[in-house]
């Protein structure tokens, strides 16, 4: 990612396809979060996504079935690359925060894994 600064403001830009591999082919945002609102909560079989905050913060929790961890992220310019097969939970988010996400894939209900115990198998299952 690149960024530039000088006295007009700050310019933050990443060039996709050769730092994350794909170009997007559908972004959407979140916001307006409820109190202890839960998003995500799901896997894709093949999307890959890119999560930016753009305004206030998120917790976001990424498992692949080996390693769970913790994202803590903020309008600070970083990235998270999910991978496709990546179970993700966004928890803990300001009201006011604002996110954007871009999916490596057009919307498709059927790329969707929305049940933890049947990800867990096809996981395993590899």
């Amino acid at each position: 990612m690149g960024e530039h600064n000088d006295a007009r403001g700050s310019l933050a830009s990443i060039e996709l396809l050769r730092n994350c591999g794909f170009a997007p082919k559908r972004l959407f945002f979140l916001d307006d979060f409820t109190e202890g609102t839960v998003r995500g909560n799901h896997a894709h079989k093949a999307c890959q996504q890119l999560v930016f905050v753009l305004r206030g913060q998120a917790q976001i929790e990424v498992d692949d079935g080996e390693v769970f961890s913790t994202v803590f992220l903020k309008n600070d310019n970083r990235i998270l690359h999910v991978k496709a097969m990546t179970w993700v939970t966004i928890v803990d988010v300001p009201k006011n925060s604002l996110i954007l996400v871009a999916a490596s894939e057009e919307y498709d209900e059927s790329d969707y894994i929305r049940n933890r115990q049947e990800f867990e198998a096809m996981v395993n299952a590899t």
